[in-house]
């Protein structure tokens, strides 16, 4: 086991994952049983999980981008690694698993938040026992999300000789570049940013509006969660196909994990994960618990969390463009 700063406040954040998800299970598994709750039992059952639910949410911002935070501080201490890629080589199932369990378990710490937050207010009807159960899958999430990070914490990861990323990002046959060419054919590569950047744009126009004139805004969360999905997988090929060659100046490299090392300026690596995670995931959180009367019945809760999607997406491209386009600038 490789035993760094960051790999520490990960395995700690984990472990209060573990128990708040766990917790969140137990508040859950007490109300299963026959019979009706008073309200003043129900009342105390729902400010417990939100509570919950809140914390659950401040650890897994705070868990995801610490993970890759804990992989760059591998890479020194890793051989054949050049980057984080390289590490996930070590144990590439579990780091797999916690790649998408930390996001998944984001998603619906964030939706669990949200409902509850909506029932409290009165803007969302429906029954309490629904509500909680909503809650409950969001710990379990975080149960196994957390349980997979502590257990790569832990995994024995010294002396382990992994394979290089230029093995698999160098390749015309990556992944990546055979994903893209499916959607836009031999013009890849030049056609992806520009792609992603009118998503963005029609992404950012669309959350504008419901921030405007939250009344009647239902089909316009649905057009909004889409448009958060496709950009993310056009956002993310976009990294590795046409932006990481550039920042990384290797005309033939493609990969967006060197991006996330200290030595690069490239989206502000984490924290630019980060802020892409957030413009995505706020429009979901809205969609699966079908909370366009939230923003009715809430419009400083509903345009907080919107608003904080915006400034997301805006940041991320910012922090983005800047450097790309200095570094592929003419003299400079």
């Amino acid at each position: 086991m490789i035993i760094t700063p960051p790999a520490v406040l990960h395995a700690f954040l984990s472990g209060l994952g573990i128990l708040i998800g766990v917790a969140l299970l137990v508040v859950w598994a007490k109300g299963i049983g026959p019979g009706d709750e008073r309200a003043d039992e129900l009342e105390l059952r729902l400010a417990r999980s939100l509570a919950l639910a809140t914390a659950l949410v401040a650890i897994h911002l705070a868990s995801w981008p610490l993970f890759y935070s804990a992989l760059v501080s591998y890479v020194p201490l890793t051989p054949g690694a050049m980057c984080v890629y390289g590490v996930t080589k070590v144990a590439p199932s579990l780091s797999g698993l916690v790649e998408i369990l930390e996001p998944v378990s984001l998603a619906a710490a964030g939706t669990a938040l949200i409902t509850l937050a909506g029932y409290r207010s009165g803007s969302i009807l429906c029954p309490a026992r629904r509500v909680i159960r909503h809650v409950a899958f969001a710990g379990l999430l975080s149960t196994l999300a957390s349980g997979a990070g502590l257990v790569f914490d832990l995994y024995p990861k010294g002396g382990r000789e992994v394979t290089c990323c230029g093995m698999v990002f160098s390749s015309p046959t990556r992944f990546t570049a055979q994903t893209a060419g499916l959607f836009l054919g031999s013009e890849a590569g030049r056609l992806l940013l520009p792609v992603a950047l009118g998503l963005a744009i029609l992404l950012l126009a669309c959350q504008l509006r419901i921030v405007l004139r939250p009344s009647g805004g239902r089909w316009r969360i649905g057009a909004a969660c889409a448009l958060a999905l496709v950009h993310v997988v056009a956002a993310v090929l976009a990294l590795f196909e046409t932006i990481a060659p550039v920042l990384l100046g290797w005309a033939n490299h493609h990969c967006a994990y060197c991006l996330v090392s200290p030595r690069h300026w490239p989206s502000l690596g984490i924290f630019g994960m980060l802020l892409l995670g957030l413009s995505t995931l706020v429009p979901l959180w809205f969609f699966w618990g079908n909370r366009v009367e939230l923003l009715d019945g809430d419009r400083k809760t509903g345009r907080g969390w919107l608003v904080c999607s915006i400034l997301s997406l805006v940041a991320f491209w910012a922090l983005v463009l800047v450097p790309f386009l200095r570094a592929d600038a003419p003299g400079l």
